[in-house]
């Protein structure tokens, strides 16, 4: 936009009449246009320099190839990446650096679980007891659980019948008439246990029973035994799963017998670490699923929808796969992380495909890729800073989550740019390409 600027000048004029020379002086003002150009006009000139030159190389067929092979590339590293993504859950995730809590669980890890790692079975239907043979199949489930890897056998179970049964004998030896019904029935007798759980080097025992007392008759309503294991390899979480799946294995053969149930400490970890790699695909797809229904709604064209999804899937493996190479753990934090950032990876991609789907079909593949990136492009750098800058200032936190999510996010942003900006423009200029073989009015440039 030229700019007027104003200038005085102090002219003299000689006037001469005759032998009378007059010198008059005289402040005359002019104005002149200097071409200066403001500094919007510079910007708009320079960015429209800039994506001229972008859509000459998104149109060029090289680059187009170079293109779709790093992002063939960049697949194939994230698919590698996602298999063998570690999936791993702890407590002490939960907790800031600087807790004691993860020094107590640092602790646990490297000085109990190895050499003592417990698990509790209840037993809801002990049912009649006296009854030997039901009884030798309790002792039997014993027995088999004392044997599994790592057991530490008799030592390290607690099992209430086994110092019940010494205390009945002797009993029995003490009585004048030798031995009771019960006895002979190869059971235990449990209207002794009141008497029992009184002497003072069996009054532990009463935490672990429980029992009413019906018209002087004792009924055993439950009570639970405690197994233990030890090795080193069970300071890792896989170990420990294979230990509580052992665990379940066995109990689930007398279950329905007894009414059997077994629990760990670390039992929920376990559980969703386990369930953690079908949830994790599960909500990914479901997600997905539903983003393509809605890019259908709106922009309802098979192609474009197909393009549009195939980038947020992309997107999403993509920061599992950077994640997983970064030493990054699969966890219901990750996971969540994950859910989230795809409904930010679907904004970038589904706001070009939706520009470009909505630009005039008549116009060449440049037209409509200028269009489409003018509208666009800036404004999608913006959010993808922005969103960037707000979510590192998590970062100033010693929170696993905070920092998990931010990691997240920033993969999800970077990753966004590439494929809306770089990646979706080549390859609608490839389909418009392809199209332009089979299609003698469909060309690069317009008409």
């Amino acid at each position: 936009v030229p700019r007027h600027l104003e200038t005085r000048h102090l002219v003299t004029i000689h006037l001469q009449t005759g032998h009378i020379e007059i010198a008059l002086t005289v402040e005359v003002k002019s104005e002149k246009t200097a071409s200066v150009e403001s500094f919007d006009v510079a910007v708009k000139r320079n960015v429209s320099n800039f994506l001229e030159t972008y859509i000459s190389m998104l149109t060029n067929a090289f680059f187009q190839f170079l293109i779709v092979a790093t992002w063939c590339i960049f697949l194939a590293i994230s698919i590698y990446g996602i298999t063998i993504m570690n999936i791993n859950l702890s407590p002490r995730k939960l907790f800031m650096e600087d807790s004691s809590l993860r020094e107590m669980d640092d602790l646990r890890v490297q000085y109990v679980i190895p050499h003592f790692y417990l698990a509790n079975v209840f037993v809801q239907k002990p049912g009649d007891l006296g009854n030997g043979e039901r009884l030798g199949r309790l002792n039997q489930f014993v027995h088999e659980m004392e044997n599994l890897n790592g057991s530490w056998g008799t030592l390290g179970t607690n099992y209430f019948i086994r110092d019940f049964s010494d205390f009945q004998k002797a009993m029995v030896e003490e009585e004048e008439e030798g031995t009771n019904q019960t006895g002979e029935r190869g059971g235990v007798d449990v209207n002794n246990l009141p008497m029992f759980l009184e002497w003072p080097e069996y009054l532990f025992w009463k935490g672990f029973v429980q029992f009413h007392n019906q018209s002087s008759k004792i009924t055993l309503d439950r009570f639970f035994i405690t197994f233990a294991i030890h090795g080193t390899n069970l300071q890792s979480w896989p170990a420990r799963g294979d230990a509580l799946r052992e665990w379940r294995k066995v109990v689930d053969k007398y279950r329905d017998e007894f009414g059997l149930s077994v629990y760990s400490d670390d039992g929920i970890y376990v559980d969703l670490i386990e369930n953690m790699p079908t949830d994790a695909w599960q909500s990914a797809v479901a997600t997905l699923a539903c983003m393509a229904f809605i890019c259908f709604v709106f922009m309802y064209d098979v192609p474009t929808v197909i393009v549009a999804t195939a980038i947020i899937a992309s997107i999403m493996a993509g920061i599992l796969g950077i994640l997983s190479l970064t030493g990054t753990d699969l966890d219901p934090i990750v996971m969540s992380a994950l859910i989230i950032s795809i409904g930010f990876s679907v904004d970038v991609p589904a706001h070009i495909s939706y520009h470009y789907h909505t630009s005039s079909t008549e116009n060449g593949i440049r037209d409509r890729l200028r269009q489409t990136l003018s509208s666009v492009g800036f404004p999608a750098l913006q959010a993808s800073l922005s969103t960037s800058l707000c979510v590192l200032s998590l970062k100033f936190t010693t929170v696993y989550m905070a920092n998990a999510f931010v990691k997240t996010m920033i993969c999800c942003m970077v990753l966004c740019v590439f494929h809306a900006l770089i990646l979706l423009p080549a390859l609608f200029a490839i389909f418009h390409r392809i199209r332009s073989l089979f299609s003698p009015t469909s060309s690069i440039h317009p008409k």
